[in-house]
């Protein structure tokens, strides 16, 4: 965009206020969008906080059906910065409308057979909601970890990959609690880090080690006790991700 940060911070604002005052919002919902999603990963920092404020606003003022009728047509785009778009937008309106209202189309992408670009946009938006909701992740936590859990076995590499990503995230949004939900989690993270490599063995690493962290005792005594041979193959990887989950990894084993 030619327009400058100041010109950006401005137009937003002003968005904002159209949004807030306009007759059927339900009309605007696409045009503000396709303008804003963008600027959800804006490299300025008030210009990504003025653009969740106009998705937020949009979401209260226009109401779920219309917002969910625009971004499901992105979860399927064959662009992945687009479905990361459409994620983060779709955990805003969550976070913004309810969780508990989101839920049923949560569900429906990551039970997809359509295609594996639908279920991987599931995983983001999972991932995104766990980072909006934080804490308050906790009364839909069963709900959100059944619906990726298939991912971790998934037979495409994105899926997996972003699914242990987004049980990582789960895990540290309810930190210290989650211990029955994760858990169950724990055979498919550590197969997974038994098989893969690279940037598969990075997540699968990142989502045990998160998962670790809130499950009982005697359970990370008995991973620990097997992870550590692991650890100690992979701590010389060239692999930066790898090195830094393989430390983090480490430092649960030690306590």
């Amino acid at each position: 965009s030619s327009l400058s940060s100041a010109d950006k911070h401005l137009s937003l604002r002003l968005l904002g206020r159209v949004v807030e005052n306009v007759m059927e919002p339900t009309h605007i919902v696409k045009p503000v969008l396709t303008t804003v999603k963008p600027l959800l990963f804006e490299d300025d920092f008030y210009i990504r906080m003025e653009a969740r404020e106009v998705v937020c606003v949009l979401s209260k003022c226009a109401g779920i059906v219309p917002m969910i009728s625009f971004l499901r047509n992105d979860v399927s785009h064959n662009d992945p910065a687009i479905r990361e778009l459409t994620a983060k937008t779709f955990a805003l309106v969550g976070k913004t409308l309810g969780v508990s209202y989101v839920l049923p189309f949560i569900y429906t992408i990551c039970s997809s057979r359509k295609c594996w670009e639908v279920r991987h946009s599931g995983a983001l938006i999972i991932r995104y909601l766990a980072t909006e909701m934080r804490f308050g992740i906790l009364p839909f936590l069963y709900k959100l970890v059944s619906y990726i859990r298939d991912g971790l076995v998934s037979q495409e590499r994105n899926v997996r990959i972003a699914t242990a990503t987004s049980i990582a995230h789960l895990a540290k949004a309810s930190y210290p609690y989650g211990n029955s939900a994760l858990m169950p989690l724990l055979p498919e993270l550590w197969n997974g880090i038994k098989i893969y490599r690279g940037n598969g063995l990075a997540a699968y690493l990142n989502g045990l080690w998160c998962v670790l962290r809130v499950v009982r005792p005697s359970l990370v005594e008995k991973y620990s006790l097997n992870l550590l041979p692991l650890l100690q193959l992979n701590f010389k990887s060239s692999h930066n991700g790898v090195k830094m989950h393989v430390l983090k990894s480490l430092q649960i084993c030690i306590k």
